[in-house]
């Protein structure tokens, strides 16, 4: 019976930031060929690239949700699998929605910014160290109601040299983390789903740090050193059930030698680490 709900399972996969649906039928298809029989939706946000960039997190996971509940085959619960921006989407969608939509029963985050994205004083964007004036521009305006209403990234960038501003006006991460506005109900979401796995390596070249994607952060006013997901205190005090969730062995830490996009076009990977998980 468990072998057979497995096979029926839907899966719902997820693009990323500066990304379209298309970046993922390569993985689609491969998904498709291991379980012909198993519905793959691949879900966009507006159309795609642009709209990554510039529509906020509750917007797009809104799009997410519409997506998901617009197929009948989803409404006993579905596989979710998301790459970098779409991993956090699915994320939020969990913390917020498990409990009233169509519920994820094993989420897959592969390269995702779950510990919040931040760069541009000693750690690179993308490969590139910017200037000290695009660095104090973003600084200045990354939490201003323009950009937190207006760029997507900005609702998930967790500045270590200004937490308190974060803190107070992050209209994403730090409400997932439930440091502010908690809900008990957001934990419990969290904490429903059945399996955790997160893929996540050194190499991948644009979440900063790479450990995010492990809920790993930057150390406050730091942006080299990294406070390991259990050295956290949200993790200590359980605020969202990370803890919980590890203690019962619930979630699965895979550290790859990947590069960011190669998780949705490497064969390898696919074929003998991650569609293995799906069954």
């Amino acid at each position: 019976m468990i072998a057979l709900l497995s096979i029926q399972t839907p899966i719902v996969i997820m693009h990323g930031f500066m990304d379209h649906k298309d970046t993922l039928l390569h993985l689609k298809h491969k998904i498709e060929n291991a379980f012909p029989d198993r519905k793959v939706i691949n879900c966009e946000v507006g159309n795609g690239q642009i709209s990554s960039i510039v529509t906020p997190i509750n917007q797009q996971v809104s799009e997410l949700r519409t997506c998901i509940m617009d197929d009948e085959d989803t409404k006993n619960g579905f596989y979710a699998i998301g790459h970098s921006q779409g991993s956090y989407l699915f994320r939020q969608y969990i913390e917020l929605h498990q409990h009233d939509s169509p519920p994820v029963i094993k989420y897959f985050s592969l390269a995702g910014p779950l510990g919040g994205q931040f760069c541009g004083r000693k750690s690179k964007c993308f490969h590139v160290s910017f200037p000290w004036f695009i660095n104090n521009y973003i600084e200045n305006h990354v939490y201003k109601d323009s950009w937190q209403n207006g760029i997507g990234a900005s609702n998930y960038w967790r500045d270590p040299y200004q937490l308190e501003v974060y803190q107070e006006r992050s209209t994403s991460l730090a409400i997932l983390d439930n440091i502010r506005e908690y809900s008990q109900q957001r934990k419990e979401n969290f904490m429903s789903v059945a399996q955790i796995v997160l893929f996540g390596g050194p190499n991948d070249g644009i979440i900063t740090p790479w450990q995010s994607t492990f809920f790993g952060v930057f150390k406050e006013n730091k942006d080299k050193d990294v406070v390991e997901y259990q050295d956290r205190p949200e993790y200590k005090e359980d605020t969202f059930g990370l803890r919980s969730m590890v203690e019962q062995g619930r979630i699965e830490f895979v550290q790859t030698d990947l590069d960011h996009l190669s998780y949705v076009l490497n064969n390898n990977f696919i074929e003998n680490i991650l569609i293995p998980r799906l069954k």
